[in-house]
C-alpha cells in the first residue's frame, strides 16, 4: 500500500493559503464606488468572501484589481454556477447599471490621446 500525499491544504505555506481573504486595491475599490455615484447606482460596499473571482488572478499577479458583483439580500450571488443560471433568470436592469457603472469606470481610467 502507498502513502497518500497529504491534503493540499497542509502543502500551502500559512501565508499563501487557499481561503485566505485577499482586499482588492482600495484605489480601485473607491474608484469603481465613485463611477457608481457619477452614474447614479447604488452599490453596497464592505463584503468579503473567501470564494474566488476572476479577478483573483490579477491581484495575486500584483496588477489593481476590483470587482462589481450581484447579490441577493441574503449577500450571495443568484444563481451563481447553479442550473438554475439560465437566461430567463437574468435580471436586466442589474445588467444594465453593471454597464453603466463599468463603462463610467472605464472611461474615467483611458489614457488621454
Amino acid at each position: 500500500m502507498t502513502a497518500r500525499p497529504p491534503p493540499l491544504a497542509s502543502r500551502v505555506p500559512p501565508t499563501r493559503s487557499l481561503m485566505r481573504i485577499r482586499d482588492y486595491t482600495p484605489r480601485m475599490r473607491e474608484a469603481l464606488a465613485g463611477a457608481a455615484e457619477r452614474v447614479g447606482v447604488p452599490i453596497g460596499r464592505g463584503l468579503r468572501t473567501v470564494g474566488a473571482s476572476d479577478a483573483l488572478i490579477a491581484l495575486r499577479a500584483g496588477y489593481p484589481t476590483v470587482t462589481l458583483a450581484s447579490v441577493e439580500a441574503t449577500k450571495l450571488p443568484t444563481n451563481y454556477h447553479w442550473p438554475s443560471g439560465v437566461p430567463q433568470a437574468l435580471r436586466w436592469e442589474t445588467i444594465e447599471n453593471a454597464i453603466a457603472v463599468c463603462l463610467q469606470f472605464a472611461g474615467e481610467r483611458r489614457p488621454a490621446v
